[in-house]
């Protein structure tokens, strides 16, 4: 049985949990994106873990293909959403509720910490203020397989919400990505599952870890 161990299920403090807008109204996902990553995996069950999952259909449909997948949200009103029912049959099974801007894990029945071969994170970076960015990149290697990938996108603009609180060019994300150990890189797919920001609003990426910590 996995469970996620944390001090802080719920993100109290963000703006996303105090004022939702997206994690209430996102719930995509692509079953062609899906295929796209499990193709770059050679067709193999992979370990995908989603951060800032919202509804949680990216982990639903990985499981659908016989993954082992897991989503981590970090306000409870997606429980009122437009994944509702995604929570309802799999909530603390494989949809939990963990600030991921806290010290976390995610572990087997043994207690061991679960490493995944594929972490994404789609429009959340830039709600994640800067100075919790190193916790935060902190918990994904610690998660992540040596040869694993992080991938997602990264808004770069100011939104009406006011949720995008680390709005920096792609040249200081590179920095950040960086001084974390973490090698960033051009995307590798041709899809994505959910609308994006990129061109002059945001971009694409897949990252690697620099050393195996």
């Amino acid at each position: 049985m996995t469970q996620v161990i944390t001090d802080k299920p719920i993100a109290v403090d963000s703006l996303d949990h105090i004022n939702p807008f997206g994690c209430v109204r996102d719930n995509n996902s692509s079953f062609q994106y899906i295929l796209n990553v499990k193709s770059y995996f050679n067709n193999k069950q992979i370990k995908v873990l989603d951060l800032g999952c919202a509804g949680g259909q990216i982990v639903i449909d990985h499981m659908l293909i016989g993954d082992f997948s897991v989503g981590l949200e970090g306000s409870t009103h997606v429980l009122n959403g437009a994944g509702k029912h995604n929570w309802e049959r799999h909530k603390d099974k494989n949809l939990f509720f963990c600030d991921i801007t806290e010290p976390f894990q995610i572990v087997d029945e043994a207690k061991n910490i679960i490493k995944f071969d594929y972490i994404q994170m789609w429009e959340v970076l830039e709600h994640i203020p800067e100075s919790k960015l190193n916790v935060l990149f902190e918990n994904i290697k610690k998660h992540l397989n040596k040869n694993g990938i992080f991938a997602g996108s990264v808004a770069t603009y100011h939104c009406v919400s006011g949720t995008h609180v680390s709005v920096f060019p792609k040249s200081k994300w590179l920095d950040i990505f960086t001084n974390n150990k973490m090698m960033l890189n051009d995307y590798l797919f041709n899809t994505v599952p959910r609308p994006v920001s990129t061109g002059d609003q945001g971009f694409l990426f897949c990252a690697t870890k620099i050393t195996d910590e």
